[in-house]
């Protein structure tokens, strides 16, 4: 008889436990019949928020250095035919990509421009400089930063001298490359001399 007794006490303390898990929720609680015999259903639970790639107030306030991925380099010949020793001007336009205003350097010191024809380097603004070697710019989110660099249509050597060679009639490539944050972005273009 007193086992009956233990025996009952524990069923009925299980199905009290269990009941009290259903009800309240618990670790590894999950549905199961109530009292009435309806089933209780597990709750849905609460989706966590998704981190926001939205640029917060400091972020908007305190430009910091462009990254090579949210810079955009675009080259515009005015002719993509010209006669040989003519002066070629080429249009650059720098675009911020990105979601937050950056800071970018586009001196003769991190903006070049490189005039090939096959292997040979026949000009470079490395040899001919123009403008300041520094100019920084604060370029807003979604803005474009708009210059020009002219070949004068001869070849270059150190120290960039006014009698070289005009390069002769032929096809060539006009190279920009823009240094960010220590990586070279940069396009081209097909040019003709005729």
């Amino acid at each position: 008889m007193a086992l009956l007794l233990v025996a009952g006490i524990a069923f009925g303390g299980t199905v009290l436990a269990q009941t009290l898990m259903d009800r309240f929720g618990g670790t590894g609680a999950t549905a199961g019949p109530l009292e009435d015999g309806t089933v209780e259903p597990t709750p849905t639970p609460t989706p966590t928020p998704t981190e926001s790639i939205t640029p917060d107030e400091e972020a908007l306030a305190n430009p910091v250095a462009c990254v090579p991925d949210v810079v955009d380099v675009a080259i515009g010949l005015e002719s993509a035919n010209v006669r040989a020793g003519s002066e070629v001007p080429v249009g650059v336009t720098i675009t911020n990509s990105g979601q937050v205003a950056c800071l970018l350097d586009v001196g003769h010191g991190s903006l070049d421009m490189t005039v090939t024809s096959g292997g040979d380097r026949v000009w470079t603004t490395a040899q001919c400089p123009s403008g300041p070697a520094e100019r920084p710019i604060l370029l807003d989110a979604g803005a474009a930063e708009e210059t020009a660099l002219t070949w004068g249509g001869r070849r270059s050597a150190d120290g960039c001298p006014a009698d070289a060679a005009e390069a002769e009639p032929g096809t060539y490539r006009v190279t920009i490359g823009l240094d960010v944050d220590g990586t070279e972005v940069g396009t081209d273009e097909v040019l003709t001399l005729r």
